[in-house]
């Protein structure tokens, strides 16, 4: 090994050594690998000796890093000996149409209160009482109490909190729709819209009564459909918006 492997492997047969003293001298110069570990070095398992080639090439695995990498790309300045510099890792995220979104989401409020309206008169629900109702209690989440029913009659201070607080709920609601929605097609974005939809419902309906313990009244299936049509109705309007602006551009 003396004066051959400063530079070079040696085969298994020709680098045996049965000194500990010349193995020291000698070894800084070689590629140590785990086919040419000699018992009781001091290199790490399966580490490059020092100045081993003419790249300085570590194939310790622990580092999990191509050898190709090394051979083609300068640590230094993080270019090729091509001259060209790798592009920067990017993160596809997906595009959000804020304004379609919001937009979706006043829509989606106002088609869902009128097929709520609907449901309610198809069922026998006395009209306009129950409306009223609801809308104290949406108004109640900002003024209090002391708005609830009864009596459930009209009032135009808590007419107006209640389409105010109704409607930013929708947008909000509509933005954290399209979030998933954006790379779906049109009739996955429809089922996810509904799906979305119930999900909502059993937030609000059973969650967030910890906090609004009023809303318990409000727990049956007309709410629950309404639900599920404000999350088709995001999603369609959402879906096709962007559309219409563009052809009309």
């Amino acid at each position: 090994m003396h004066r051959r492997a400063p530079h070079r492997p040696e085969r298994a047969k020709d680098t045996a050594i049965s000194r500990l003293g010349t193995k020291q001298r000698l070894a800084s110069l070689a590629l140590v690998i785990e086919l040419a570990r000699v018992r009781g070095h001091r290199l790490a398992f399966c580490e490059a000796a020092l100045r081993a080639g003419d790249n300085r090439v570590d194939l310790n695995r622990t580092h999990r890093i191509p050898l190709a990498y090394f051979l083609h790309i300068d640590r230094a300045d993080n270019t090729s000996t091509a001259g060209i510099q790798p592009k920067p890792l990017k993160i596809d995220m997906p595009r959000i149409h804020w304004r379609s979104a919001a937009l979706a989401g006043i829509a989606a409020g106002v088609v869902a209160t009128l097929a709520q309206i609907a449901l309610w008169w198809v069922s026998s629900v006395p009209l306009p009482a129950i409306l009223f109702r609801d809308a104290r209690l949406t108004a109640a989440i900002v003024m209090g109490r002391e708005v609830l029913p009864p009596p459930a009659t009209f009032d135009a201070s808590v007419m107006l909190i209640a389409t105010l607080v109704h409607f930013a709920l929708s947008i909000a609601y509509a933005l954290a729709l399209s979030v998933f929605i954006s790379r779906l097609g049109t009739p996955l974005s429809l089922l996810a819209g509904a799906a979305f939809g119930l999900s909502l419902y059993a937030i609000n309906m059973y969650g967030l009564t910890f906090v609004f313990p009023w809303f318990v009244v409000a727990r049956d299936w007309i709410t629950a459909a309404t639900h599920a049509i404000f999350g088709m109705v995001v999603a369609a309007v959402y879906k096709t918006w962007p559309m219409r602006a563009s052809r009309s551009n």
